[in-house]
């Protein structure tokens, strides 16, 4: 999973491009949670345009969760995307700014259909569409990153049909606010 995020404590480091400043404690504890493997996190500072003071830190975390593809079905494990789904929550609330990779964004998603339909069995994802600006990051230095760096801002729509009778439409941006665009129950065709 890959985040960034800009807290409030080290924002001039931040801005200065100097991550060797803030204390790894310190960004280890923004995604402690998350990181579910011995691999430690890794942390970047991107700096998406030269004098704007528009840096963040981009964190790459080891997840047990791998998000579904498109038409692939959840049966077993939603407790585990409804944890997971809790420590982004979590997460969100300890950053000033935060930008949320697909994976991530599919989690809250999932979470979401799960809280509005009662006794979930099942959850496939049958919509994914994504909006996304292009930046000019890393103005003048090096850009080997993946390509979730080289968005700005994104906008996803999700669908999931649930149980096999229930479609749910969703709309979620890169700072984990969803909402809910369509809800309805599928009836089967005479």
């Amino acid at each position: 999973m890959e985040i960034r995020f800009i807290p409030e404590d080290y924002r001039d480091e931040i801005n200065n491009g100097d991550i060797e400043s803030i204390p790894k404690d310190y960004l280890d504890s923004f995604v402690s949670d998350l990181n579910e493997s011995n691999t430690p996190p890794k942390f970047e500072i991107i700096d998406y345009a030269a004098g704007a003071d528009y840096n963040w830190v981009y964190a790459v975390i080891a997840t047990a969760v791998s998000t579904i593809a498109l038409g692939e079905q959840i049966n077993k494990g939603l407790d585990g995307w409804i944890e997971i789904g809790n420590k982004l929550k979590r997460l969100i609330a300890k950053v000033d700014n935060i930008a949320l990779d697909n994976d991530a964004l599919t989690v809250i998603c999932v979470n979401k259909s799960i809280e509005l339909i009662p006794n979930v069995e099942s959850i496939k994802k049958v919509i994914e569409y994504k909006t996304d600006t292009p930046a000019a990051y890393c103005y003048g230095g090096k850009c080997e990153f993946s390509d979730f760096i080289d968005k700005t801002e994104v906008y996803c729509v999700q669908g999931y049909e649930i149980n096999n009778n229930h479609f749910i439409l969703l709309g979620i941006t890169q700072n984990g606010e969803v909402e809910v665009l369509k809800q309805s129950r599928i009836t089967e065709k005479p």
